[in-house]
């Protein structure tokens, strides 16, 4: 269920979206790499709950860590539009009313920039298969980890808190490297052929 939630506003790319408002073109790059690093870090460490509490415990704390997060976000954070693009958005917003239909199709016009070039198009598909492979790979590790090798959860957590921190690890390292050494292209190219 809560999966389903987070699919109607996914809070990843949320992020991605204010650290594109916020930096400059230069920085946008590494500051999703540090941002990507850190989320891994964060889902790593969460894998040591399941090790040390109960699945009752467990839940209590997701919660209030995500309870304190929203007061965290309502009280420091601020706007992260400049004025004019915010004078903009207001425009634009007054401009379409409360036209329903606009309002509900606005982020499928808006992913017209899939449809730019070949690129895009084979990137999106790719990016699209990758996510449902990773999630189901996931899904039936876990399932098939603890039916039928009959592996207890304290080692499917410490398995996920290694493929996180691996994660960390070759988004601190690796993909300057391989960004530098391959182009950007290429290396996205080779990032979803290998994932």
């Amino acid at each position: 269920f809560s999966r389903a939630i987070q699919g109607l506003v996914y809070s990843t790319s949320m992020c991605f979206t204010v650290l594109a408002d916020v930096m400059p073109p230069k920085m946008r790059s590494p500051s999703n790499g540090l941002f990507l690093a850190i989320y891994l870090f964060g889902n790593g460490m969460s894998q040591i709950l399941a090790k040390v509490l109960s699945h009752l415990m467990v839940t209590i704390v997701a919660a209030i860590l995500l309870l304190s997060a929203c007061i965290f976000i309502i009280m420091v954070f601020r706007e992260s539009l400049p004025e004019e693009a915010k004078r903009k958005a207001l425009s634009n917003r007054r401009e379409e009313g409360n036209n329903w239909g606009k309002i509900i199709l606005r982020p499928i016009r808006e992913l017209s920039i899939i449809n730019r070039n070949k690129f895009f198009r084979l990137l999106a598909f790719v990016s699209v298969c990758s996510a449902m492979t990773h999630s189901s790979d996931s899904t039936l590790i876990v399932y098939y980890m603890k039916n039928q090798l009959d592996i207890g959860y304290q080692t499917i957590a410490t398995m996920f808190f290694f493929k996180s921190l691996v994660g960390v690890l070759v988004m601190m390292f690796l993909v300057t490297l391989v960004i530098r050494c391959l182009q950007e292209k290429r290396a996205v190219t080779l990032g979803l052929m290998l994932g």
